[in-house]
């Protein structure tokens, strides 16, 4: 649980039984991206149905998919996937109308502690280089920039001390 203002964030798990739900905040999100996305103007607005990873978020132990709820209500999702003991947000969504009130930010900071918790030392985003905007809020959330990939940029957030980690993956010396 994290706060944002006077009020909480937390994360759930989201339950098979859930899947439309979360079809549906990600059908919303991916439309909103499509009407920024200089490349996707004109075309038709992708949905969930398009989104080929959607159903292993319930079949894969190393994806997580999770609402956001603020106040115990809905105000967005992720979806995480630990690749290495690293985590990666592979896509996170709020709904506008929370935005700038500081719930992503809390709800980040309670994607952190769960990577944490789960011995994780990095949490990493990738947003579009087109997408100045979402570069702002990971940068805002304490993550910085580590380079390029095709039109992506990747994000990184070191979750422990660097001296923790030098020590954690220091390796054994043979006398």
């Amino acid at each position: 649980m994290a706060t944002f203002g006077r009020g909480t964030v937390e994360l759930e798990r989201v339950s098979p039984s859930r899947r439309e739900t979360l079809a549906e905040e990600l059908s919303r999100y991916l439309a909103e991206l499509d009407d920024l996305a200089p490349t996707r103007r004109g075309s038709p607005p992708r949905t969930a149905a398009d989104y080929r990873y959607l159903d292993t978020y319930w079949r894969e132990p190393e994806r997580l998919p999770l609402f956001v709820l603020a106040d115990g209500e809905l105000a967005g999702f992720a979806l995480v996937r630990a690749i290495a003991g690293d985590w990666n947000i592979a896509e996170f969504g709020i709904r506008p109308e929370l935005r700038r009130q500081g719930v992503g930010r809390a709800a980040v900071a309670a994607l952190a502690d769960l990577a944490r918790e789960s011995e994780s030392d990095y949490l990493t985003a990738e947003v579009e280089s087109w997408n100045s905007e979402a570069g702002l809020f990971w940068s805002a959330c304490g993550f910085e920039r580590t380079g390029n990939e095709a039109d992506m940029i990747v994000l990184v957030c070191q979750l422990r001390p660097v001296d923790l980690l030098q020590e954690r993956h220091r390796r054994p010396t043979v006398s």
